[in-house]
């Protein structure tokens, strides 16, 4: 038994330590098409259709290949707003106002109303 658990954690780190590799290649290929689309739009006037949804497509990847290893670490994959550096009477605000302004729009979903006629 604890030598498939060992050869189990190998396997995982293993597989963990590519996905790790194949993120920063992700990322260093969203940087250049977005260095591209920069030079092609601003300095040739001339906007390229593609490097938008390819810099999209490389960030979720990369996003998807490197939460694993940021859960084995201990990361948090949570979406964090600004509360992170509020001071404690702050935060306490923060507390009651996110998650009443969040009940807020879920009920106006819920209801029906459109919320483009409301803005």
């Amino acid at each position: 038994m604890m030598f498939l658990l060992k050869s189990l954690v190998l396997l995982n780190t293993f597989i963990l330590r590519i996905g790790r590799h194949l993120a920063w290649i992700a990322i260093g290929l969203m940087v250049v098409i977005i260095l591209v689309q920069v030079l092609f739009r601003y300095g040739l006037n001339s906007a390229l259709p593609w490097p938008d949804e390819a810099a999209r497509f490389l960030m979720l990847w990369m996003t998807g290949l490197i939460a694993p290893s940021a859960y084995r670490w201990g990361g948090s994959q949570m979406a964090s707003s600004f509360d992170w550096d509020a001071s404690n009477a702050d935060q306490t605000g923060l507390d009651v106002l996110i998650p009443s302004s969040r009940t807020w729009t879920d009920d106006i979903g819920q209801c029906g109303i459109d919320h483009q006629t409301i803005l």
